[in-house]
């Protein structure tokens, strides 16, 4: 987590920095906003690229990363209440229990997929629609009865600590773990 974060905005039209204590997540939207995670305050802040700041999403227990998709769907790992947020159109909320992610990442498709510290796992919450607003969650990789350190495909992998998912634009996935 860092403590302090100092954020430099440079395009054509402006320049400008601003500071923020405890930002555990970023995000830049497809709109060129910037989302930042704010860990004490349990709140998302949007920054746009003019350096105006604004609480967009409060209430949650130390939250520690961010995702918004081109719909202005906005994913929110709840890391201390062990729970993914969507937050879609009218602030309608669908909550997911049981996993405490420090990191998530958005894939092409919609799809989310998570870190799940509790288990080691990696888990996909798959896109939604309006026929079926509710996603299912199911383990991409990683085994919840073993941690470990094991490399191979998704079904033989084993991690002991996740640190970070990237999803390529190709959908391919990619995992740091300590």
């Amino acid at each position: 987590k860092l403590r302090h974060l100092v954020l430099t905005f440079a395009n054509n039209a402006s320049t400008f920095a601003t500071a923020i204590s405890y930002a555990t997540g970023l995000c830049i939207a497809p709109d060129d906003n910037l989302y930042v995670t704010k860990f004490y305050e349990g709140n998302v802040t949007r920054i746009t690229p003019q350096g105006a700041e604004t609480v967009v999403q409060s209430g949650f227990n130390r939250p520690c990363a961010v995702v918004v998709d081109g719909n202005g769907t906005m994913w929110v790992a709840n890391t201390y209440s062990s729970q993914i947020i969507r937050i879609g159109q009218n602030n309608v909320r669908h909550t997911w229990h049981d996993m405490r992610a420090h990191h998530i990442a958005l894939a092409p498709n919609g799809d989310l997929y998570v870190a799940n510290q509790t288990d080691q796992t990696i888990r996909r919450i798959g896109a939604t629609d309006p026929v079926k607003p509710i996603a299912q969650v199911e383990i991409v990789t990683g085994n919840p009865q073993q941690t470990g350190y094991r490399n191979g495909r998704a079904i033989e992998a084993l991690f002991t600590d996740v640190t970070g998912i990237a999803v390529a634009p190709s959908g391919n996935i990619y995992v740091a773990d300590h």
